[in-house]
């Protein structure tokens, strides 16, 4: 690659991981509001393995302000489950396209080189003969 191109490469990977976590985020908000049953899995379930500390009177917020360790974000089974239900509903890529670049047989199918192939991650992550 030439240094436009490694440029250009950088702020697609920059752009793209920021605009997937940033909808992941928004999904993870609107879930969380949609379901205050879930809502209350998910703090309950962070709150037995990261609890907050207890803030004294003469300590300023600052002074509170705790990391998680990720031993215990490990533990957060809940959480994670919850995370990952989020992405199967609500992918942020609902789908991925792909060339083919050879002839390929798909059961008895053959595909031929230079076919677009679509892969509907939406619908597939819906589908209640699988979910």
């Amino acid at each position: 690659l030439n240094d436009a191109e490694l440029r250009d490469e950088v702020k697609t990977f920059i752009v793209a991981g920021h605009e997937t976590t940033s909808t992941w985020c928004y999904w993870c908000t609107f879930a969380l509001c949609k379901h205050p049953d879930v809502q209350q899995k998910v703090y309950d379930d962070i709150m037995k393995h990261a609890p907050i500390p207890v803030q004294s009177e003469e300590s300023t917020s600052h002074e509170n302000d705790a990391t998680i360790p990720l031993e215990a974000l490990e533990k957060m089974q809940y959480l994670d489950a919850f995370m990952k239900e989020v992405l199967r509903l609500y992918p942020p890529a609902g789908l991925v396209i792909r060339n083919t670049t050879r002839d390929e047989t798909f059961g008895n199918t053959l595909i031929p080189a230079n076919t677009r192939i679509i892969i509907p991650i939406l619908i597939l992550h819906q589908d209640p003969r699988y979910w």
